[in-house]
């Protein structure tokens, strides 16, 4: 019974997939490699929207995988533009975050490399 038990809390966890993080949720300040300060918001329905005045993109995304390495706090995020790490780089500081792209397809996060998209602190 107790097997079974399992099977079913094991097997609904799978195909629920990984909801967004309290952790991420909320608002932040962005900035990018040319020094460019954007507004980012982050809900809890999996949708990231980044503002620079007029202009506004929204991105839908699903968390897919999270951990730590060492001191760095990840998750992964599945978008429309390929996969995202919302990455903490002191993972016990959640005040400053960064959102990286990587540069080419991995399956953990210790052999990731990419590109920094945004700096990002909590106002």
């Amino acid at each position: 019974m107790k097997r079974l038990t399992l099977s079913i809390v094991v097997c609904a966890l799978l195909m629920s997939g990984c909801q967004p993080s309290k952790t991420y949720i909320g608002t932040w300040i962005g900035m990018d490699e040319s020094g460019e300060t954007v507004d980012v918001t982050i809900t809890s329905d999996g949708l990231m929207t980044i503002r620079e005045g007029d202009d506004e993109l929204s991105i839908s995304f699903r968390q897919t995988q999270y951990g730590s390495l060492d001191d760095v706090g990840y998750y992964r995020w599945s978008t429309e533009y390929g996969p995202l790490y919302f990455v903490f780089p002191d993972r016990s500081d959640r005040s400053t975050a960064q959102l990286i792209a990587p540069t080419q397809p991995v399956r953990e996060f210790k052999h990731m490399k990419g590109d920094v998209l945004l700096e990002l602190v909590r106002p």
